[in-house]
């Protein structure tokens, strides 16, 4: 059902964003990381955003 919805019309202004397709099973059970992990993670994140090339990306098309 996910599919359709962003193939229909109303799905027409979904863009950049994860839809998660499981059923609900992350809301029972979720994932916790350590504190330390979750900081570490932020800071690779945040140096690759930092030294990403600014522009309009290139189609592959």
């Amino acid at each position: 059902m996910a599919a359709v919805y962003i193939a229909s019309d109303a799905g027409k202004y979904i863009n950049g964003t994860t839809l998660v397709v499981d059923g609900g099973e992350w809301l029972s059970k979720p994932r916790h990381f350590p504190k330390d992990a979750v900081k570490q993670l932020s800071r690779v994140v945040e140096k690759r955003s930092r030294h990403a090339p600014v522009g309009v990306p290139q189609s592959k098309l």
